[in-house]
């Protein structure tokens, strides 16, 4: 499991298993989540600014105090309530 405030700025997780996965406080600015599976994932207080989650399955994800700006969702409409 990643520790609390990883730093995955700018990686590609297309279509990436990340079922139950601990990115709590993580630095996921840019980050290509497209397609991702990303069921019951723990994304508190994740930087999610200018990620791309079209197509993500979030399923029981925990986005509590999540920062979002410019950031794709998976219908594909952005978020932008952190800007």
């Amino acid at each position: 499991s990643i520790s609390k405030g990883a730093n995955l700025k700018g990686a590609n997780l297309y279509e990436a298993s990340l079922e139950g996965i601990y990115l709590v406080s993580a630095n996921l600015k840019n980050v290509n989540l497209e397609g991702a599976k990303l069921r019951d994932a723990n994304l508190k207080g994740a930087n999610l600014k200018g990620a791309n989650l079209y197509e993500a399955s979030l399923e029981g994800a925990n986005l509590d105090g999540a920062i979002f700006c410019k950031t794709t969702m998976p219908d594909g409409q952005f978020k932008n309530s952190g800007c």
